[in-house]
C-alpha cells in the first residue's frame, strides 16, 4: 500500500509538471503559431487569456490528485493499523493455544492406591473418564438418561478429577472469551475458535458437552460454544441420550453454511 501511496504522488508531481511545462514553454509556442501576426501587447493579453484558463483547471485537478494521495496514505495507514491488531490478537490466541496444549498433555490418571501407577496420559484422559462417566451412570443409576440424573453423575465425575478438568475447562472458556470480545471481525473469530476447535478430540467434545448443561459451564461457557458452533464435529453417538443435544441451540453443532441463518437468529435471541 506504501508503494502505491509513493506511485500516486509521484503521478501527481508529474502531472503538475506537465501541465506547468506546457503552460511556460509550449503555450506561447501555441500562441505564437496560432496569432503569429499579433503585435507583441496582443501576445501578451492572449497568453494571460491562455493561462487565466488553464490555471483554475491545473489547480483543480492538482487539488484533486492532492486529496486522493492523503486518501491512499490514509487507508494504507488503517489497514497498517488492521494489520497490527490481527498480529496482536494472533500473537496471543496461539500463545493460549500452546498452553491450552501444555494442560492436556501434563494431565495424567493414577491409581488412588498407587500414585506410581498411571493409568492414562494427555487425550487419552478423556476417554477413560467418559468410560467412568457411563460406568457411574449404570451403577447408580441403571442407565437412566434423563438430563437431571445425567447432571448429577457428570458431577461426581468432575469433582472427582477436577485437579484436571477444572484448570482445563477454566482456560478453554478464557481462550473462547478472549476470541469473543477481540476486536476483530464475526467470520475471523469463528476461524480461529475453528482452529481450536479442530485441536479437541471427540472425548474432550462430549466433555464439554455436559459440562455446558451442567451448573458448572451453563451460564457463561455454554453461550459461547453455541455461538461459535464449538460441537461442530461432536460424535453424537458418545452421548447418554440423543434428546440431550435438544438442550442446545442449533448453532451450537452448525456447519459453516448453515450458520449464515442461524447465527443471526441466534445473536437477536430468536
Amino acid at each position: 500500500m506504501k508503494r502505491n501511496t509513493s506511485n500516486t504522488l509521484f503521478i501527481v508531481g508529474l502531472f503538475l509538471f506537465i501541465t506547468s511545462f506546457i503552460l511556460f514553454f509550449i503555450g506561447p509556442e501555441i500562441i505564437q503559431a496560432r496569432y503569429g501576426t499579433m503585435s507583441m501587447q496582443e501576445k501578451g493579453e492572449a497568453g494571460d487569456n491562455f493561462s487565466g484558463t488553464l490555471s483554475p483547471v491545473i489547480a483543480w485537478v492538482a487539488a484533486i490528485l492532492t486529496f486522493a494521495a492523503f486518501y491512499i496514505q490514509y487507508v494504507a495507514n488503517e489497514q497498517q493499523k488492521r494489520y497490527l491488531q490481527i498480529q496482536r490478537f494472533e500473537d496471543t490466541f496461539f500463545r493460549l493455544l500452546n498452553n491450552h496444549q501444555r494442560i492436556v498433555e501434563s494431565m495424567d490418571l493414577r491409581s488412588i492406591k498407587d500414585p506410581t501407577r498411571i493409568f492414562s496420559v494427555g487425550r487419552d484422559c478423556f476417554k477413560r473418564m467418559y468410560k467412568q462417566f457411563l460406568f457411574k451412570n449404570d451403577k447408580l443409576y441403571a442407565g437412566d438418561t434423563n438430563i437431571k440424573i445425567v447432571n448429577q453423575v457428570y458431577h461426581l465425575v468432575q469433582e472427582h478429577y477436577k485437579a484436571d478438568l477444572h484448570h482445563y475447562f477454566r482456560f478453554l472458556y478464557h481462550i473462547l472469551k478472549f476470541i469473543k470480545y477481540s476486536d476483530i471481525k464475526e467470520e475471523e473469530k469463528y476461524k480461529y475458535s475453528s482452529i481450536l476447535r479442530a485441536a479437541l478430540s471427540p472425548y474432550e467434545l462430549v466433555f464439554i458437552f455436559y459440562n455446558c448443561l451442567h451448573e458448572y459451564g451453563e451460564t457463561h461457557f455454554k453461550p459461547l460454544v453455541e455461538e461459535f458452533s464449538f460441537l461442530k464435529n461432536l460424535d453424537f453417538a458418545l452421548l447418554l441420550n440423543q434428546n440431550h443435544r435438544k438442550e442446545y441451540n442449533e448453532l451450537a453443532f452448525a456447519s459453516f453454511e448453515d450458520r449464515k441463518v442461524l447465527f443471526p437468529k441466534w445473536k437477536s435471541g430468536k
